[in-house]
């Protein structure tokens, strides 16, 4: 049996034909999931420090100097501050230099913390003292400035004083040696024979101060910028402060009479300077 050739021809051109159709098309690439062989190790990214904090605005840290003067330094006699007492005299320190820090935590406000001192004798009618008021504390002070784009700031502020008075007993005083020439003589004579116990037949005059007294300041200055760093002020400031002590006379240590309580008024007015570093 013969096959024609054009029966042939149709079924070859049939077969390419479905090949054709059949072919199977390339496959969608699917990535694969990554794993911890085929992923790269990342590069650490630099760490930046935090940055320091700092309390704001500026903190000046320096010291001043004062003078001042008491309000009320005298008495009439008929009116003492105690016993003999007529005047309290102000003892300026040779280098009055106290420790200040101030903390201007806006251009407009400031807090300062600084340490004071008060001295004073006191002054008898006959001429003579009965011992030296000291008094040592600190003082926290709130106040304003005027701020402006010159050197100079104007300020003012208000301040709690906190003082740690005492007094120091004049010994002649203390053991009731007489200020004329025959008790002084008889005072050093008992130091020259190295102050034995229970002198003037045992007596005392004892004048024992509270442990604390409070002031309250008001306070003006100028505040003048001497460079980036360095400033200077001056100001003036009016102090009110009492300091309280209660006199008793005993003898051989055992109390004779309470003469009471008394109130010794130490308000003044005090001019000074600072000169401060800020940081």
């Amino acid at each position: 049996m013969t096959i024609p050739g054009g029966f042939l021809r149709t079924v070859g051109l049939a077969l390419v034909s479905f090949g054709t159709m059949v072919r199977v098309a390339p496959a969608e690439y699917t990535p694969r999931a990554p794993s911890a062989w085929t992923v790269p190790r990342s590069t650490p990214a630099a760490v930046t420090p935090a940055p320091r904090r700092r309390l704001p605005g500026r903190i000046l840290v320096g010291s001043r100097a004062q003078r001042f003067q008491l309000r009320e330094p005298v008495r009439l006699p008929s009116n003492p501050f105690m016993g003999t007492i007529v005047e309290l005299r102000e003892i300026q320190q040779a280098a009055p230099v106290h420790p200040r820090v101030r903390w201007a935590f806006t251009p407009w406000t400031h807090v300062d913390l600084g340490y004071t001192s008060l001295t004073t004798m006191t002054w008898t009618a006959e001429g003579d003292s009965d011992g030296d008021f000291r008094l040592r504390g600190v003082d926290l002070a709130a106040g304003v400035r005027l701020h402006n784009e010159t050197p100079v700031t104007p300020y003012a502020s208000a301040a709690v004083i906190w003082y740690r008075p005492r007094f120091e007993r004049n010994g002649r005083w203390a053991h009731g040696f007489r200020g004329n020439e025959r008790g002084v003589q008889a005072y050093y004579d008992w130091l020259a024979a190295g102050r034995p116990e229970w002198p003037n037949d045992g007596y005392e005059r004892h004048l024992d101060v509270d442990p604390n007294a409070f002031g309250l300041a008001l306070c003006g200055g100028v505040e003048l910028q001497l460079g980036d760093r360095w400033s200077m002020e001056v100001y003036a400031r009016h102090v009110r402060v009492s300091v309280h002590a209660h006199f008793t006379l005993q003898f051989y240590g055992e109390l004779f009479r309470d003469y009471g309580r008394f109130v010794f008024p130490h308000d003044h007015t005090a001019a000074g300077a600072v000169l401060a570093y800020r940081f």
